[in-house]
């Protein structure tokens, strides 16, 4: 029988109590319960009953303490005033996570009955033993000092905590209990306070020391009773950490229900030890129990697996009767509420959905790095920074689809243009929308001081407020709500300590208490909807509730019960000298919830996710393998299921071998990408194009890619915040092409090098050095973007071309000297494939100089080079085995040779600049090669003209590489639907 029912028939036995004539109180850990009990009440008597009074173990604390409970962020906040007097600076930045641990750390000292002012001198004096210097502020640092000084102002701000809740005649609920435990110490006090009341405590389990020496004062005196609600499975098995407090309790007390009178009505007739888990059955139970644990390939994929549940049971009526979906994380709210089918009508969602997964909380953590990258000037608005902004869902709300089109439209233009920074001027030339510029205007305003921030924050969030009201979208109206809580709570703060609050702290101080927040779902008629055919709530909610069909999800490891992870001021051998609970006890918590949860259901429905990638994932809850291991040791009694659920892949999704095959069409499309010819209006004359060493290599590393790029000419051009390689690349290249530039065609030897390259540094605006003109030639006129990545970006830049240039100058000290024969000079050769077909091999030389008789033909790498590189063997003389920078300067040596054959091909050397490479940057090709040693041209246009006919082969076609290491970070990954190996 469920625990609530059971209860109700306790109560309305006549031998037990008269409703009429005794003033009964039911206390239950939460209000949840209470809520059931008197439907359940109703039940049981009929529509017209005097019922007792059932009170939350809260409500019944702060009745009989006579203080209000205050909630924890106002508790929080006034912590922060008091402590805002005496901490030092360099600790204001965790102000509201330090004032958080410590309200939660008072809260445990009072529950437990702990004296403050023995502990918090012990643990000064272990903080004085760490730093070696007991009792003085010698030799310690200003940081060590400040340490201290906190640490010895812990029990002022706990009595100052304490003085200034009871002079508001409120409470934390540690100062309640404790102010109603101090009572103990006087005979007849506490149940002076409680009256003439008849008390049942209702469903208690784990109950800190204040509760629990108040609950046995009122069972011993015979003013309460004490209700269990436990199973033979964990209260008999002393392995079993669900029974541990129940199994303490009797070790202390003697009894469940420590009576001294001996009444009729006995409570420990109620007090059965219950086998809802069939534990010693060797039959299978006639109430068939069934326990479905569902293994699932991802954390929100869940909440498809629940769907599939959900929709199988719509076929079973009696399961749809009493039904509940558990959240151990509750950012599965959302997910799991759109997942349920249309079919069920009646739905109660009781938790709450935390406020830091809302999309206006997402806005406003944007908002502060934006107005960071703000300068203190109207043009300084970071494009990038903005469109991260623009693109929240919050905007999406707050804005028309004509508004929203306008503004993807400007922002577009922005986009293609590679802007960095814009003004509102800027803008308004593209949106013709008023009311988003109004919008625009308002988040682009410098915030010069804390006061601005809240202000401008206000005006904002009034913005969403009235575009949320007139579409009335009341889910973002209460995140609305939430949020001006949080500010007119930083705002009060601001107005006591304006001086010590900087903007920065107020970011601090939203985001901590942002995760403190959640919103309620407003269900029609939810405080009554405690009967609906599926409720949705989280696992503390499920205090003292029987359900016959049971889903619980994200039952893993460190969610289900909560990780290990130390959270609190007060070490780990401290809380165990002075009884405070420490994580073994905590998870003893959860692991009592989670049984009792599922002792009195039929079906149940575990599920956890499978993956490792999420928090929380891959590791199925010791819950569930203590189930999977002890269940069939213990009971036949018992059903349980392993289901291993994946999400289904589309059917045209499936991964097979692509191949491309030369239609007439095709290969025409290729014969011109190997033969082609554009007019140059600049320089009046037709340019060759066609193969270059780069798709060359492309086709030998991938088919199917070079198919894609060169031919289809499909890439993806999207603009991107941080500054691409090939952008690097280009500024570098056009940079060292302006700086030789101005050698002209003389001898550079060390002298002039040095004054050449002195002179470019110190040209002004007016007159731009190379740098500058590489980047105005790059659309960079206003100079690189200096924040994130891209300031890091910027820095490598400069460093590759310092190093060059250092580099540059170690090989004219030498000696050296060298004439500059090209810069970004193309090379080309037509090849005669047969009398239809014809091939250029084309290449585009960085820089083409001569050293005493020999031709180097320089190519600049921004990206490692090793010798091993450039290097031909008579193991990779063959097109498919040269390394893709040794088959580019093999082109290079080869079109240089067919373009000059004055010139001996022994005195051309083709070569790689490495800038990353600081001392040694320069590579020449090597070859070790037999085969082209003694033919280096013939070998090479055999080579050549092997590839252009498998290109142009119709009965080859363009398939995809059989290396799927290649694959690794190919831009056409997602149309292959390879999936190549990871790190």
């Amino acid at each position: 029988m469920a625990f609530i029912k059971k209860l109700a028939n306790f109560i309305t036995d006549t031998k037990n109590y008269n409703l009429v004539e005794d003033s009964l109180i039911v206390i239950f850990p939460n209000k949840r319960a209470a809520l059931t009990l008197r439907n359940e009440l109703v039940k049981c008597i009929g529509k017209n009953i005097w019922l007792p009074q059932i009170l939350s173990i809260e409500e019944a604390m702060s009745l009989w303490s006579g203080l209000k409970l205050v909630d924890n962020v106002d508790v929080i906040y006034k912590l922060i005033e008091i402590m805002n007097k005496k901490i030092d600076i360099s600790t204001r930045k965790n102000l509201f996570a330090l004032a958080s641990q410590l309200v939660k750390d008072f809260d445990e000292i009072d529950q437990y009955d702990v004296d403050a002012k023995k502990i918090f001198e012990y643990l000064k004096e272990v903080k004085e033993t760490e730093k070696w210097t007991p009792g003085s502020d010698e030799n310690l640092t200003e940081t060590e000092s400040a340490y201290l000084r906190f640490f010895n102002s812990l029990y002022f701000y706990y009595t100052q905590l304490r003085e200034r809740l009871l002079d508001d005649n409120s409470a934390y609920y540690g100062l309640m209990t404790r102010k109603l435990h101090d009572l103990l110490k006087t005979d007849g006090e506490l149940e002076k306070v409680v009256g003439d009341n008849k008390i049942i405590f209702a469903g208690f389990n784990a109950m800190t020391r204040t509760e629990e020496d108040i609950i046995v004062r009122l069972v011993e005196s015979g003013k309460a009773k004490l209700f269990w609600d436990l199973d033979k499975y964990y209260y008999e098995d002393e392995m079993q950490e669900a029974g541990l407090f129940a199994r303490n309790f009797v070790s202390e007390h003697g009894s469940l229900n420590p009576e001294k009178n001996n009444g009729t009505n006995n409570a420990d007739d109620f007090n059965i030890i219950e086998n809802y888990f069939h534990i010693g059955e060797e039959q299978p139970s006639k109430e068939k129990k069934i326990i479905n644990i569902i293994g699932v390939a991802g954390n929100t994929i869940q909440a498809n697996a629940l769907q599939i549940k959900l929709n199988e049971e719509l076929n079973n009526k009696d399961s749809l009767k009493n039904e509940v979906i558990v959240l151990s994380d509750e950012t599965l709210l959302i997910p799991v509420i759109n997942s349920i089918p249309e079919n069920y009508k009646d739905i109660n969602v009781t938790m709450g959905y935390p406020y830091s997964e809302t999309f206006i909380n997402q806005f406003i953590q944007l908002l502060f790095p934006f107005q960071n990258n703000l300068g203190n000037k109207e043009e300084a608005i970071y494009f990038w920074s903005l469109k991260r902004l623009l693109e929240t869902e919050m905007i999406k709300v707050i804005f028309t689809n004509d508004e929203l089109d306008s503004l993807t439209k400007c922002m577009d233009i922005f986009l293609n243009q590679s802007a960095y920074y814009l003004t509102i001027k800027d803008i308004e030339k593209y949106l013709n929308q008023d009311n988003v510029l109004t919008f625009l205007k308002e988040i682009t305003k410098k915030w010069q001081s804390s006061f601005d921030c809240i202000s401008s924050i206000t005006s904002i969030l009034q913005f969403i407020y009235n575009s949320a009201k007139a579409t009335n979208n009341t889910f973002v109206i209460n995140q609305i709500s939430i949020a001006v809580k949080i500010f007119n709570k930083i705002e009060r703060l601001i107005k006591k300590y304006d001086s010590l609050i900087q903007i920065c702290d107020i970011e601090v101080l939203y985001k901590q208490t942002a995760s403190e927040m959640s919103i309620k779902f407003k269900n029609k008629d939810s405080e009554n909807n405690i009967e609906s055919s599926l409720q949705i709530m989280g696992l503390l909610e499920t205090r003292n509730l029987d359900f016959d069909t049971i889903h619980i999800l994200s039952v893993n490891e460190d969610i289900l019960p909560q990780s290990k992870t130390p959270n609190s001021l007060i070490p780990f051998d401290l809380r165990l000298e002075y009884k405070l609970p420490v994580y073994t006890k905590k998870q003893a918590v959860y692991a009592y919830h989670f049984y009792r949860l599922i002792q009195n259901a039929k079906n149940v429905n575990i599920y956890y996710n499978t993956l490792p990638d999420d928090v929380g994932g891959g590791e199925p809850s010791r819950f569930i393998l203590q189930l999977i291991n002890e269940i069939p040791r213990k009971t036949k009694g018992i059903t349980i299921n392993q289901i291993s659920y994946k999400l289904p892949s589309p059917v045209n999704d499936n991964i097979v071998n692509i191949d491309v095959k030369k239609t007439p069409e095709i290969l025409e499309k290729v014969k011109k990408k190997l033969h082609n010819e554009k007019y140059n209006e600049e320089l009046k004359c037709y340019e060759k194009y066609g193969l270059s060493p780069t798709s060359i290599s492309c086709y030998l590393n991938c088919p199917l890619q070079f198919y894609i790029r060169y031919i289809e000419k499909i890439e993806d051009d999207t603009p991107k915040e941080n500054l691409q390689y090939n952008i690097i690349g280009k500024i570098i290249h056009s940079t060292f092409e302006h700086l030789y530039l101005k050698f002209g065609k003389s001898i550079i030897d060390k002298d002039c090098y040095d004054l050449i390259v002195k002179q470019d540094k110190e040209l002004d605006k007016d007159h731009k050095g190379s740098f500058s003109m590489a980047l105005d030639d790059n659309n960079f006129a206003n100079g690189l973007p200096d924040s994130g990545f891209n300031y890091l970006a910027q820095i490598k830049i400069k460093e590759l071309i310092e190093n060059f240039i250092d580099n540059e100058k170690k090989f004219f000290i030498q000696g050296n000297k060298l004439t500059i024969k090209g810069l970004e000079e193309k090379l080309v050769y037509e090849f005669d494939i047969d009398e239809d077909t014809k091939v250029y091999l084309t290449g585009f030389a960085d820089r083409i100089d001569q050293v005493v008789d020999k031709i180097r033909i320089l190519d600049y790498k921004s990206g490692r080079v090793e010798n091993s590189d450039v290097k031909i063997t008579s193991k990779t003389d063959t097109a498919k085995n040269i390394k893709t920078k040794a088959l580019q300067l093999c082109i290079y040596k080869f079109l240089y040779a067919k373009n000059h054959p004055d010139i001996s091909i022994n005195n051309i050397e083709p070569g790689i600049f490495g800038l990353l490479n600081a001392n040694n940057p320069y590579y020449p090709l090597i070859i070790e090669s037999e085969n082209f040693k003694n033919d280096f041209m013939g070998n090479c246009e055999d080579m050549f003209i092997n590839i252009f006919k498998e290109i142009l082969n119709p009965e080859i076609p363009f398939k995809q590489t059989e290396d799927e290491n290649d694959c690794k970070y190919c831009d056409y990954l997602n149309i292959c639907k390879r999936n190549p190996p990871t790190w």
